[in-house]
């Protein structure tokens, strides 16, 4: 018994010592000035920060004195009780919240102080790792040390983040019910409080109910820990949730939400968020326009019914060089957070035939080649039978062309076409690209292989640029802040397809919006064609509709559907992603101009046909040969 004691006094002293010296290096190591620490700037191509990442550029500071003593006392009891009894870390705290998240087998309860919540606003971002929550921690530990209570709070409610691009309590006040923090009632500052635990769930604007559920608890707290008299606590309970009415608001919306993740992302996958690389901070050069984005959001707002869930995704990249200019993973960043056009995987469809006839192309196929179009079923091995159809069991049954195939997305053209080959043609092709979640089946042809929006940007970034290959980026050049540069982008595109067959097939995709392909059925983008040239292909299935296009100038790629892989039962929503493709390049150009297109090598030949046929027509549309 002895022992035990002996054991755990020693040990207790080992931490206590531990911990003394860990306070002590605090103590002793600098701490970068408040407001002026190690922060990251995320810069657009026109040079403006539109990404800091200690505290939104647009926060106004409000000094100690001027922040109402109830206001600080409402936060302290509901984010940090013994604020002012520990130095960053408490003990207590901690131990609760472990107590707590093992009992539920999953994580419930932070243990994070006001001091370490303040560290993490300033110096570092949101990730939920071990190495973030121990600088996090020692940070704090820094904090404590070489700066009073008041001055921690102070900074600590002015880097606050309350959801819809709002820093700061000063802001927050204004924003939610343009008021000065001062002129806050109880059921206000309540609101505040709750709003900032998680502003996408209990923001008053996204979700009435949760915000009032979760004001009316933290009036309640306020009220048992003795911050508010009972006569008080009665009146502002029964106070009806009234917040300012920003509707007729004429202020430019920050579309910058989702880049500013994915430029994160790539900044993760460099090694420049480990902590140990931002002595000086980080100046981010990055490829992001500010225009271009406006125009991806403002055409998919246009196209999503009110009070739906459909969910739209969707990127927009400059062929060629390979730069991400905008980048959208959700209908609205305030409601979801979650970057789809990023980490969604979801079956492209149809948007695989382009890559399959240009493997046909390669292997003498011409864009007149023809098959005969009815139903069919293909025995696969000694003991598969597959049977594809095409959309609402529509055939031909006569013999059809390639380009018209490709305008109408026949399904079985595609199969024969697939298996004619040889099906470890695509499927090699796909893996040679760096897709390797493709299976060497029948169905690969009809686009059975999952991929993301910034996959399949990346795909068809390679007949935009003429088959040269440049990886996706949203990053040009990282420095110090003294201008000392960590990392430029290493840009040197390189040829994987080749060039005339790339321009036939470029110019093959402009038959799904070509009136000589109406015939048994009609061209899937007809009706959908922007005022510009572009060459696109569609994909739709129930669960998911794509549409992925471009010229010289630009290469988009539109994803629509629901999370979960629900059906889409209301066939007008899966023209959304079409729509928004459309508006994206009629607003990329003014109304006089028809923009860039390809101009034919030497060795290709200009064919007027008839593309329901493949035969040579005066009065039909142009296609390109090999000479």
């Amino acid at each position: 018994m002895r022992r035990l004691v002996r054991y755990s006094l020693f040990g207790i002293l080992t931490c206590y010592s531990l911990l003394l010296s860990v306070y002590l290096l605090a103590y002793v190591l600098p701490l970068p000035q408040l407001g002026e620490s190690e922060r990251i700037e995320f810069l657009d191509r026109n040079g403006d920060v539109f990404f800091e990442s200690n505290f939104d550029k647009k926060s106004t500071w409000i000094d100690y004195e001027d922040i109402p003593s109830n206001l600080i006392d409402a936060f302290i009891a509901i984010e940090d009780r013994r604020f002012y009894q520990h130095y960053g870390l408490d003990p207590f705290r901690i131990a609760k919240s472990l107590l707590v998240n093992l009992q539920s087998g999953s994580i419930k309860q932070g243990g994070s102080t006001i001091t370490q919540q303040y560290a993490r606003n300033l110096f570092l971002d949101q990730s939920k790792t071990l190495t973030r929550k121990l600088y996090e921690s020692f940070y704090a530990m820094q904090i404590e040390m070489h700066y009073n209570k008041e001055q921690i709070i102070e900074g600590y409610l002015n880097t606050l983040y309350f959801g819809h691009g709002i820093y700061g309590i000063q802001k927050a006040s204004q924003y939610y019910f343009d008021k000065e923090p001062f002129e806050l009632s109880f059921s206000e500052i309540a609101l505040l409080v709750g709003v900032c635990n998680a502003p996408a769930y209990y923001s008053p604007y996204l979700h009435v109910e949760n915000a009032r559920s979760k004001q009316l608890q933290t009036l309640y707290t306020l009220y048992s820990q003795g911050l508010m008299s009972e006569e008080e606590y009665l009146v502002e309970r029964e106070k009806e949730l009234v917040v300012y009415d920003h509707s007729s608001d004429q202020v430019l919306p920050d579309h910058s939400s989702f880049y500013k993740d994915c430029v994160i992302y790539e900044l993760s996958k460099l090694g420049f968020l480990e902590g140990n690389t931002l002595d000086h901070g980080l100046i981010v050069y990055t490829y992001y326009s500010p225009e271009v984005s406006a125009i991806l959001n403002r055409s998919i707002t246009a196209h999503v019914p009110s009070h739906s869930d459909i969910q739209v995704s969707g990127i927009i990249s400059e062929p060629y060089s390979g730069e991400v200019l905008a980048i959208q993973g959700s209908t609205d960043y305030t409601k979801s957070q979650y970057n789809r056009a990023l980490y969604s995987s979801r079956q492209i469809a149809s948007t695989i035939k382009p890559l399959l006839y240009y493997l046909a192309l390669e292997s003498g196929f011409t864009p007149s080649t023809t098959f005969l179009s009815q139903p069919t079923s293909f025995r696969i091995g000694e003991n598969e039978v597959y049977s594809p159809t095409n959309f609402d069991d529509i055939y031909a049954y006569r013999e059809i062309p390639m380009v018209h195939a490709l305008a109408v997305s026949d399904n079985i053209y595609a199969v024969k076409t697939h298996l004619f080959l040889g099906s470890d043609i695509l499927y090699n092709a796909l893996r040679s690209l760096g897709y390797d979640q493709s299976e060497n089946i029948a169905s690969l042809a009809l686009g059975s292989i999952d991929m993301s929006v910034f996959e399949l940007n990346q795909l068809y970034s390679l007949f935009a640029s003429e088959g040269l290959y440049s990886e996706l980026s949203f990053i040009d050049t990282i420095t110090d802040r003294r201008g000392n540069i960590l990392y430029q982008r290493d840009f040197e595109p390189h040829r994987l397809l080749h060039h005339d067959t790339t321009l036939i097939m470029n110019q093959m995709l402009r038959a799904p919006f070509d009136i000589h392909n109406q015939g048994y059925t009609t061209p899937s983008l007809l009706g959908f064609e922007p005022r510009v040239i572009t060459g696109a292909k569609s994909g739709t299935s129930l669960w998911d509709s794509w549409i992925s296009g471009f010229n010289p100038d630009y290469s988009v790629t539109i994803w629509n559907g629901y999370d979960e892989n629900k059906k889409m039962n209301d066939s007008s929503l899966r023209r959304v992603s079409r729509l928004v493709y459309r508006d994206i390049f009629n607003m990329l150009y003014s109304k006089d101009e028809v923009g860039p297109w390809y101009v034919r090598s030497d060795g290709l030949i200009e064919v007027r046909i008839d593309p329901k046929s493949g035969l040579p027509d005066s009065e039909g549309s142009i296609y390109w040969y090999k000479r």
